[in-house]
C-alpha cells in the first residue's frame, strides 16, 4: 500500500503504527524500506473503550522496552535520518515524554492524560452508547456518560471541559522537560534524541 502511495504521490506523507511488541523492529524496517517517513509505536497501556478488554490489557509491552532496539537497528541499517520515530502509551508526566526522546523518540502522543485534563473519567465504555442488542423495548444504553465522547444532546449538556485544561496541562509538560533539560546542559531537544547515555540506570530497584 505505502509503495502503491509513493507511485501516486511521491511526496506523500506515509505513516506506519505498530503496536510494540519484542521483534517490532524488523516491521519497522519493513516499513521504512516499502516508503514509510513516519513510524508510530503504541502500546497495551491506554487505549479507547471501544478496543476489546483483552487488547486493552495484553495489545502489546511497553514502549521503552522496544524503543531502543528499533532506535538501534534504524541507525545500523543507515535509514535513521529518513523516518520519524513517534510513540505513545500512557505519557502523563514531561519526564516520561523526555525519558522516550532519550530512548529514541522523535515525537511523543499524549491521549489518556489530554482526555482525563478535558473530563473523562476512563469508563471504558464509550462505545456502548445506543440500542441495547435484543431489546424490544426501545431503551437505550449510555456510553460515555459525561458528554466527552458522544453525539446524545442530552450528554453533551453535561460536558464541562474546556480547551484551556489541555493547553494547561502541556504548557506544564513543556515546562518540565525545558528544566530537566536545563538542569542537564541541554540547549535544544534534537539534541537528546537517542542519548540512552544521558540516561542513569537506578539502583534501588530489585
Amino acid at each position: 500500500m505505502v509503495e502503491s502511495w509513493r507511485h501516486l504521490n511521491p511526496d506523500v506523507n506515509a505513516a506506519l503504527k505498530f503496536v510494540a511488541t519484542h521483534g517490532v523492529e524488523m516491521a519497522c524496517m519493513g516499513g521504512v524500506n516499502a516508503g514509510a517517513n513516519r513510524l508510530h509505536l503504541s502500546d497495551g497501556c491506554g487505549g479507547t473503550g471501544a478496543a476489546k478488554r483483552v487488547d486493552q490489557k495484553h495489545g502489546g509491552v511497553p514502549v521503552p522496552a522496544v524503543l531502543p532496539a528499533v532506535q538501534d537497528m534504524l541507525v545500523e541499517e543507515g535509514v535513521r535520518e529518513r523516518v520519524e520515530v513517534s510513540v505513545d502509551g500512557g505519557v502523563l508526566t514531561g519526564e516520561h515524554a523526555l525519558k522516550l526522546m532519550l530512548l529514541g523518540a522523535d515525537r511523543v502522543g499524549f491521549g489518556t492524560s489530554l482526555l482525563m485534563a478535558v473530563g473523562c473519567s476512563m469508563l471504558r465504555q464509550c462505545h456502548l452508547a445506543g440500542p441495547q442488542p435484543g431489546d424490544t423495548t426501545g431503551k437505550r444504553r449510555q456510553g460515555c456518560t459525561l458528554g466527552v465522547a458522544t453525539q446524545d444532546p442530552a450528554l453533551v449538556a453535561r460536558f464541562t471541559g474546556k480547551s484551556r485544561h489541555v493547553t494547561r496541562l502541556l504548557r506544564h509538560v513543556a515546562g518540565e522537560v525545558r528544566a530537566l533539560m536545563a538542569a542537564n546542559g541541554v540547549r535544544r531537544l534534537s539534541d537528546v534524541i537517542g542519548r540512552r547515555d544521558l540516561l542513569e540506570k537506578r539502583t534501588d530497584l530489585a
